[in-house]
């Protein structure tokens, strides 16, 4: 699963909200305890997750991301992704 969630990463980093953040940068907030909490999280759940963002599952993708963003860890971490992108 964890080269699933690195894929997505990757796709992120391409996409033109993610193209104004450094690959680096990024690297080091997803290796933040933070990041490790909020992925730890992520792969604590079943292979569901991975599935829906295979299929555009938005339903499935916006519950795991409204628990995540309702953490500390996820809600800090969303707040430091967007600071990157502005």
């Amino acid at each position: 699963m964890a080269s699933d969630f690195k894929k997505v990463a990757d796709e992120f980093l391409k996409s033109p909200a993610g193209s104004k953040i450094k690959k680096d940068e990024f690297g080091k907030l997803m290796a933040s305890s933070d990041g490790k909490k909020v992925k730890q999280m992520l792969e604590s759940g079943d292979d569901d997750l991975m599935s829906a963002v295979r299929k555009g599952d938005m339903d499935s993708l916006k519950n795991t991301l409204s628990k995540v963003l309702a953490t500390e860890e996820g809600a800090r971490l969303a707040g430091q992704i967007v600071k990157m992108i502005k």
